[in-house]
């Protein structure tokens, strides 16, 4: 059950962070978010964008996310940035501890091949990725990337 709350959680949190109307009619896909359903259905407004999220919760859109295909815009740059910038004190919290589902979310978006090799990497490096309060999403993912790039011996992230 813990998996599923996991994938329902990076879930959700994509598809807020690309389902804005405008967002969506600038890029060609609609409120279920980029994605395997945006290249069926693309901008198609209505109940018909239940079946693209459908879809996009394959699996296939936190791919497409991370490598930028699917019409999604690669997770290793503005969204990323997002993502910490609405949850930089669950990521502060959690990195602070070296996990939790924030956390495990975050690692899926750097495309890193261990969420909890992740987690300790935070944990380790907190005071520098972490050096004050408040600190915008950018620099929190700027430093965060240092720490992926320092700990690259033990932890792969393939959006880094």
């Amino acid at each position: 059950m813990n998996r599923l709350s996991q994938i329902l959680k990076l879930l959700v949190v994509t598809i807020s962070l690309f389902s804005s109307e405008s967002f969506a009619q600038q890029k060609g896909y609609g409120q279920a978010g980029c994605g395997l359903g945006s290249l069926v259905f693309g901008s198609q407004k209505g109940p018909v964008q239940i079946i693209a999220a459908t879809l996009n919760a394959t699996g296939t859109q936190t791919v497409a996310m991370t490598l930028g295909t699917s019409n999604c815009k690669s997770a290793f740059g503005r969204s990323t940035t997002e993502f910490i910038e609405a949850n930089k004190d669950e990521i502060s919290l959690e990195a602070a501890k070296g996990s939790g589902e924030t956390l495990i979310s975050l690692a899926t978006l750097y495309g890193c091949n261990n969420a909890t090799l992740f987690g300790m990497a935070l944990k380790k490096n907190y005071e520098s990725i972490f050096p004050t309060t408040p600190m915008q999403g950018s620099e929190v993912n700027r430093l965060i990337i240092e720490t992926i790039k320092t700990e690259s011996s033990i932890l792969r992230c393939d959006a880094v």
